[in-house]
């Protein structure tokens, strides 16, 4: 899962535990989440997008994915790593309260 410009997107990113044919799906499966401005906070679209990917997990659950923070190019470099982690780490969590093994899951900032 990715973060996006101006927003977090968490993208379907594979790490490459299932077999091909899962690997193979999970970009084009799991539905990329935007954030409003600064913010981390899930919105009921966004948490309804997940619970999308939720279901995609549970089909195909021998693969583990990579959420990837981003942010648009406002603020300094620090700021939105840091912003970037945090909306990553508020995807990973709220997937786990739904039942998705931690193990599955890992979280990368890119700012």
């Amino acid at each position: 899962m990715r973060a996006g410009s101006g927003a977090v997107v968490a993208d379907g990113s594979d790490v490459g535990t299932g077999n091909a044919g899962e690997a193979g799906n999970a970009a084009s499966e799991l539905q990329t989440v935007y954030f409003p401005f600064d913010s981390y906070s899930l919105t009921s679209e966004t948490r309804n997008q997940l619970r999308n990917n939720l279901d995609w997990l549970k089909a195909n659950p021998s693969v583990k994915i990579q959420i990837e923070g981003h942010c648009d190019e406002r603020g300094s470099i620090e700021y939105n790593l840091a912003l970037g982690e945090r909306r990553a780490n508020s995807v990973k969590n709220y997937l786990t309260r739904l039942g998705v093994d931690p193990a599955r899951l890992s979280t990368i900032s890119y700012g």
